[in-house]
């Protein structure tokens, strides 16, 4: 049964976006979409430059409490396995007028992070529901997606990354 955190993070979700009706789009076994972003540090994010290295693209929003629980779990794989290839992007599904409250989230992580409403390029749409973390191969082909369902945890992100990464090293948890 759904936690009571998780449908209000939905229903914010669908209220808040005028972009809710979208289709949500990354296949397990396709050719990641292309994204294109500005991040909040002023730099360009563009999954297709990333080719070559493992990707996780987190979808996230401020005001989301499961969203804000990853956060920490990506932070100690992206900063254990960036040497080795390894990108994460948060991309924030608040509304550009809350870009503050997203920027201040992202002051605790060293991963960098950008608005879904000021992407240049988006050929995922918006989700339907929150947090959603997408794994890309360095093929640029999505190898794994965790939805709101389920609490993301550092295990997790250490088993679908380090295969595709082909490191024999794995996180200390």
């Amino acid at each position: 049964m759904p936690s009571r955190w998780m449908v209000r993070c939905v229903l914010v979700l669908l209220l808040a976006s005028p972009q809710a009706s979208f289709a949500f789009s990354a296949t397990v076994g396709q050719p990641a979409p292309a994204l294109v972003l500005p991040t909040l540090n002023g730099e360009t994010f563009d999954l297709n430059a990333e080719r070559g290295k493992v990707v996780i693209i987190h979808l996230w929003a401020s005001w989301c409490p499961a969203c804000r629980a990853e956060m920490p779990a990506l932070e100690e794989v992206y900063k254990h396995y960036r040497a080795d290839g390894f990108s994460v992007i948060a991309v924030s599904a608040d509304r550009p007028r809350d870009e503050s409250a997203a920027a201040k989230e992202m002051n605790s992580y060293t991963f960098p992070a950008g608005l879904l409403s000021n992407a240049t390029s988006n050929g995922f749409g918006s989700p339907s529901s929150l947090p959603v973390t997408i794994v890309i191969d360095r093929n640029g082909v999505v190898r794994d997606n965790f939805t709101a369902d389920q609490t993301l945890t550092a295990v997790d992100l250490t088993t679908a990354v380090s295969t595709l990464l082909g490191a024999t090293r794995t996180a200390q948890h």
